[in-house]
């Protein structure tokens, strides 16, 4: 079951995605790139954990709708590793795929 302390987490992470992309989109136009890009990287677990994953990606996806944004590189997405050895491998992905902002999603990912 989802704790209250995780609620809150996941609701502070969406509010500060959606603070950044606002800002980003009300900032520099002379970027080819007129809208801001997010992913997370979530745990093992995955996006349909019932907890802090799955409530993290409905935030991302609402907040990329209310954006006009759709899933995918130019929008918003996520990566999911298989294995916590994956855990730089996937945050590397998502950084070489240039989204504006990359959130590693969970605790267990303090050594990586």
């Amino acid at each position: 079951m989802v704790s209250r302390r995780m609620m809150i987490v996941g609701g502070v992470l969406v509010v500060a995605i959606a603070g950044i992309g606002i800002a980003s989109m009300n900032g520099d136009q002379s970027k080819s790139k007129n809208h801001f890009t997010a992913a997370m990287v979530s745990d093992t677990n995955g996006v349909n954990d019932k907890g802090f994953n799955q409530s993290a990606w409905e935030g991302l996806q609402k907040w990329g709708k209310q954006n006009h944004l759709v899933k995918g590189k130019d929008g918003y997405d996520y990566f999911q590793p298989k294995t916590v050895a994956d855990y730089d491998t996937q945050l590397t992905q998502a950084a070489t795929a240039k989204y504006d902002l990359v959130a590693a999603i969970g605790n267990t990912f303090k050594d990586s």
